[in-house]
């Protein structure tokens, strides 16, 4: 086990949690917020391919979401929608919350 990835992934889920807590109402800021915060996580504790990575759940993610939320009766609703009844942080939170995710399972199967 490598202590140190699974620190920063949950140091960095638990960061996730604060800034949509904090910003889910403006949801420019916090899109960029995401963002920068995976170009900040991809510096601490990279990994390969991560802008992929980070492109591929970003759009299959909230993907999946609209098509539940339009096909499924509207089971939820989000406050403040801004792109197809999701919010536009949602795509960048989708593909910070996967990186993290590699990062954690790398650091829990992987030694140092």
């Amino acid at each position: 086990m490598n202590i140190r990835k699974v620190v920063i992934s949950l140091l960095f889920f638990a960061l996730i949690v604060v800034a949509v807590s904090l910003f889910w109402r403006n949801g420019l800021f916090l899109a960029l917020l995401l963002v920068m915060m995976g170009f900040i996580k991809q510096k601490v504790s990279p990994i390969k391919k991560s802008l992929i990575w980070f492109a591929i759940v970003s759009v299959l993610g909230p993907t999946v979401e609209i098509l539940i939320i339009w096909l499924g009766g509207n089971p939820w609703r989000y406050a403040a929608p801004d792109l197809f009844n999701v919010p536009m942080w949602l795509f960048p939170l989708y593909g910070l919350c996967g990186l993290n995710l590699i990062t954690l399972y790398d650091g829990v199967t992987k030694s140092k």
